[in-house]
């Protein structure tokens, strides 16, 4: 089965996402790049793949594990951009999944 997409309408989906990848684009600056690079990089890999794990039994809750998934993507935009600013947005979300998965539990 082969699906396919005309390029008029590829083209109309790009330039009505345009101004929004611009916004990010302008936001998403290199800050804090100590937080990016090689020893805390793994640290964070580490602490991601733990809450990654959180959502196992945030299940039981409807729609709470949408909480670590939003916090982990945060973070992964934030090490993909090289944003030391919203990596820390993001563990500062992961840290309040960890509270909403104390209470669940």
């Amino acid at each position: 089965m082969r699906i396919g997409i005309s390029h008029a309408k590829l083209e109309s989906a790009v330039e009505k996402s345009r101004p929004y990848v611009v916004k990010a684009e302008t936001i998403l600056t290199p800050r804090l790049t100590g937080l990016t690079q090689s020893p805390a990089s793994r640290f964070i890999a580490v602490y991601c793949a733990l809450f990654a794990l959180s959502m196992i039994p945030l299940e039981v809750v409807p729609f709470a594990a949408a909480v670590p998934a939003f916090s982990i993507t945060l973070t992964a935009v934030g090490m993909m951009s090289k944003d030391g600013a919203v990596l820390l947005a993001g563990i500062l979300c992961q840290a309040a999944t960890g509270m909403l998965l104390l209470q669940v539990l």
